[in-house]
């Protein structure tokens, strides 16, 4: 049987399109596959480049430019890698926790999917990948396509977090965590979560 996320953005198909909108705050019901899949081939291009690091936290790889992982790592710790994936340095810990970061548009998810498949072709294997973060593009009704899209993508990593549109980091570049809406909040709260797991007492933000 063809995987199912072989081809994770497929062109969409002629008939009408009743999924409701995945609400932002409700992360928990986005679950997908665990750990990668045997068989899978490694998608064509270059992927994303590595960069060795013997850091033991959550390191965020944004899929593309402008993705928001310095955001992350600003409001939550860690590590932003850029667009590259964590290796472990040698003798340091085995895997390295990672999360994906991408922008809730066509071609962000499309630049997720690509390092999803990498990560299920087993091509990064120092990866514990954790999930991905799905930051909106702009405010408003989410369209169809997209909350398609992301649902589709959702079910090829382990979990995945849907980050609502923030005004202020458009217009200012930067936004007060504290100021920000009940769904962002909760977003946040429990992508902290999965942080402090995995980052020594001693290295956490207070």
């Amino acid at each position: 049987m063809e995987n199912r996320w072989v081809e994770l953005l497929p062109s969409p198909a002629p008939v009408e399109d009743k999924t409701s909108e995945i609400a932002p705050d409700v992360d928990d019901a986005l679950v997908g596959a665990a750990h990668p899949q045997l068989g899978l081939d490694v998608p064509d291009g270059n992927g994303l480049g590595e960069v060795f690091t013997d850091d033991v936290c959550v390191h965020w790889v944004g899929t593309h430019g402008g993705s928001g992982e310095s955001t992350l790592e600003t409001w939550l710790g860690g590590r932003a890698c850029g667009h590259r994936w964590p290796r472990a340095t040698p003798g340091g810990e085995a895997t390295v926790a990672t999360v994906l970061v991408a922008r809730r548009t066509h071609n962000g998810m499309a630049s997720a999917s690509a390092a999803a498949r990498q990560w299920a072709a087993g091509a990064v294997p120092d990866v514990n990948l954790l999930g991905l973060v799905l930051i909106e593009d702009a405010p408003g009704k989410v369209p169809r396509e997209l909350q398609r899209q992301a649902k589709v993508l959702s079910g090829a990593v382990p979990r995945t977090w849907i980050l609502p549109w923030i005004e202020d980091l458009r217009v200012h570049g930067e936004a007060d965590p504290a100021s920000l809406s009940h769904a962002a909040t909760r977003t946040l709260a429990s992508l902290r979560e999965v942080v402090e797991e995995h980052t020594p007492a001693q290295k956490r933000n207070v």
